[in-house]
């Protein structure tokens, strides 16, 4: 018996990064009902880490920000999201991110990880995630 995919596993979009015109990633395919569609897990997860690292640098660089911004309360249970996420990570919600050393790298990489598992349902290894991001061709 076959498991159903999500349309997060079909569009290889495990953040659910919503389609916008403006954007093209690297490894973008094209769109499926508002999501981006990504050649691979791996561009997906490598767009999710481009467009985190900006969202802190515009300053949205707590996870309640994060989380609102990305999953607003008109969709989604942002509240329960953003508890999920704290917990998953072990950071306060209103905890400054910065993006300045390698610690900051890992940190994002664990929102990341626990953000792919409220939108997908699917556990990412931290590592896994890190290759994703930086050799996205070869995966």
């Amino acid at each position: 018996m076959s498991k159903t995919k999500t349309l997060s596993e079909v569009n290889c979009n495990p953040l659910n990064i919503r389609f916008s015109p403006e954007n093209q990633w690297q490894g973008q395919t094209g769109a499926n009902r508002g999501f981006c569609v990504f050649k691979s897990e791996a561009y997906g997860f490598r767009a999710a880490y481009r467009l985190l690292t900006n969202y802190i640098k515009h300053g949205f660089n707590t996870i309640e920000k994060i989380i609102t911004r990305w999953a607003p309360p008109s969709e989604n249970d942002t509240d329960f999201y953003i508890k999920f996420v704290c917990h998953e990570t072990i950071i306060d919600r209103d905890q400054i991110l910065t993006d300045v050393s390698i610690h900051d790298y890992w940190t994002k990489l664990i929102i990341l990880r626990a953000m792919a598992k409220m939108e997908c349902g699917k556990w990412y290894d931290e590592q896994q995630i890190n290759l994703f991001i930086n050799d996205p061709e070869r995966y």
